[in-house]
C-alpha cells in the first residue's frame, strides 16, 4: 500500500502505556544525512510513549564515539565486515540485545544493516521490522537490487521521506506496504533569520556581494561542479553584480573541486568552508542558494534554504519538486544544465523582487509541516499505532 497518511501529521497526544521499545540500526554516526536524522529523533522522542535504542555495525570511529547519544541504550559491533567471523559473534550480541531489551520494533537504514538485522530480528521474535527508503535508489545495482528484494518477507513496512523515495521503492524494491512520513529539521534559527533584502544597485568598492551558498556532501550524486561551471559561465558576461559562490561541506570531490577552481579562474570569487557547525549562521549571509543534486528523496539542505527564506533554485528532480514550486517558493532547472542554472542565478540577480518574494513564499512553505517537533509527532503516532494495529 502505497500512501501518504495525512493523519499522522495532526493526531493529538498518546495514552499513556508502556511506553514502544525501537531499536535503530545503522552503521556509524555522522552529523549529516540519515544518522543525524536519527540522532534527532532519538533526542526528542517522548520516553513515556516510545523508549529508543540504538544498534551501530560498526561505531568504534571516532565520530561515531562522539556523537553516541547517552540517553538511551546503545550497542556498538565493531563490525566492518558481515562475512566474517566477528560477524556471527556480532549477530549472537544483537540478537541477545534484543531479547534483554524486549524490543518491539526493529528499524533499519541503509544496505547492510538491513541485510544483517531483519532476519535477525524475525528470529528474535520482534514484533515489527521497518525499513527506511530515505532515497530513490540511484546507488542500487543488481546485486543490491535483489538482496533489497529478497528482504521483503522480513519487512513488515517501509518508510518513505518522501512520495518520491516511497515510489521507488514499490518499482525498484517491490515493496507494498509503504508509508510517507516527511524529515523535519529544527526550525527556530532558522526562521529568526532576517527576511531576505537583495542588493539593487551597482556594485561599488564598499558594496556587498551577492552571495550563493550550497550545502551539501560534496558527492557524485551532488553534482556540484554544476554550479562551478554556471560560475564559469556568468563570469564570460556582462553583470551588473559581483557575484560570490560558497560551498558548504566535506566530500570526496572536495580537492577535485578546487583544482577545477583554478582551471576556471574562479579562486577569488569561489569559497570552500569545510563542514559546518553553524547552517544557519552560513545561510544567514547568502541570498540565493542552490543544490545541484541527479537525486534527492527529502532533502534536509532545501528545508533549510527554505526555512531561511533565501531565494532557492534547486534541480529538478522528483524529492525536489515535492519541496520547490517552480516560480512559487523557488526555481527549478535541468539536471546537469549549468546555462539553465546561469540563467535562473542572473535572473534573480536582475529580479531582485522576485528573488525577495520567493524566498517569503518558500519560509511559509515548509515553517509547520516540516519541523523538528512536527516529525518526531509523526513518527511517535506512527510507532504507536503499528503496535496497536490501528
Amino acid at each position: 500500500m502505497l500512501e501518504t497518511d495525512e493523519r499522522l501529521a495532526t493526531t493529538s497526544g498518546p495514552t499513556v502505556g508502556r511506553p514502544v521499545r525501537i531499536c535503530f540500526v545503522i552503521e556509524n554516526l555522522l552529523p549529516a544525512g540519515t544518522e543525524l536524522w536519527i540522532l534527532r529523533l532519538i533526542q526528542h522522542l517522548d520516553r513515556r510513549y516510545v523508549f529508543p535504542h540504538l544498534c551501530l555495525l560498526d561505531g568504534h570511529n571516532e565520530t561515531s564515539r562522539r556523537l553516541l547519544p547517552s540517553n538511551c541504550p546503545s550497542l556498538c559491533l565493531g563490525m566492518q565486515r558481515m562475512r566474517s567471523r566477528h560477524g556471527l559473534k556480532s549477530a549472537s550480541s544483537f540478537y541477545r540485545f534484543l531479547r534483554t531489551h524486549k524490543m518491539d520494533v526493529v528499524q533499519v537504514h541503509h544496505a547492510d544493516p538491513a541485510y544483517f538485522a531483519a532476519p535477525i530480528a524475525r528470529f528474535a521474535r520482534t514484533r515489527f521490522v521497518v525499513q527506511s527508503k530515505f532515497d530513490t535508489g540511484y546507488w542500487l545495482g543488481r546485486k543490491h537490487l535483489w538482496l533489497h528484494r529478497g528482504l521483503r518477507p522480513w519487512i513488515d513496512v517501509t518508510v518513505a521521506n518522501s512520495q518520491a523515495s516511497a515510489h521507488a521503492a514499490m518499482q525498484q524494491e517491490w515493496s507494498r506496504n509503504i508509508i510517507t512520513l516527511e524529515n523535519g529539521i529544527p526550525m527556530d534559527k532558522l526562521l529568526e533569520i532576517d527576511p531576505l533584502r537583495m542588493p539593487r544597485t551597482a556594485p561599488s568598492p564598499n558594496s556587498t556581494p551577492i552571495r550563493i551558498g550550497m550545502v551539501c556532501n560534496l558527492r557524485s550524486v551532488k553534482r556540484p561542479e554544476t554550479l562551478l561551471q554556471a560560475a564559469s559561465l556568468i563570469r564570460s558576461q556582462k553583470t551588473n553584480f559581483d557575484l560570490e559562490y560558497h560551498f558548504a561541506g566535506d566530500g570526496p570531490l572536495l580537492e577535485q573541486l578546487k583544482s577545477r577552481t583554478q582551471e576556471h579562474r574562479l579562486q577569488d570569487c569561489v569559497h570552500f568552508h569545510g563542514p559546518l557547525d553553524d547552517v544557519p549562521g552560513f545561510l544567514k549571509n547568502m541570498h540565493i542558494s542552490t543544490l545541484t543534486s541527479e537525486s534527492e528523496g527529502l532533502s534536509h539542505s532545501i528545508l533549510e534554504y527554505l526555512a531561511a527564506g533565501r531565494a532557492t533554485v534547486v534541480s529538478d528532480v522528483p524529492g525536489n519538486r515535492e519541496l520547490v514550486r517552480h516560480e512559487d517558493n523557488g526555481l527549478l532547472f535541468p539536471v546537469g544544465d549549468a546555462a539553465a542554472l546561469s540563467d535562473s542565478l542572473l535572473r534573480l540577480t536582475a529580479e531582485p523582487d522576485l528573488a525577495e518574494r520567493l524566498g517569503r513564499h518558500g519560509r511559509a512553505s515548509v515553517a509547520d509541516r516540516y519541523s523538528l517537533e512536527a516529525m518526531v509527532r509523526r513518527f511517535e503516532t506512527f510507532y504507536r499505532e503499528l503496535m496497536h494495529g490501528n
